[in-house]
């Protein structure tokens, strides 16, 4: 918050391929449209399983209240 307060307005999914709960929240911008983009890696799936890797891009609304869902943007 402009404050310097925090708050809670979404979950980012942690889940990748069981049993590795590994997604990282690496970045997030705040896009033209006033929404945040949150970017994650899934580092184990990068990291040791060549090619088959993903990463997500989440799109959250800054205004919601938890648990608002986030949006899945863009996966590769």
């Amino acid at each position: 918050m402009r404050d310097g307060a925090t708050r809670v307005i979404a979950y980012i999914p942690n889940e990748t391929a069981p049993p590795f709960r590994d997604a990282t929240p690496t970045c997030i911008a705040q896009g033209p449209d006033g929404m945040l983009y949150v970017a994650t890696l899934n580092f184990v799936a990068n990291l040791f399983v060549y090619g088959s890797g993903q990463s997500n891009v989440w799109r959250v609304n800054p205004n919601a209240n938890y648990p608002a869902a986030p949006t899945l943007w863009r996966v590769g």
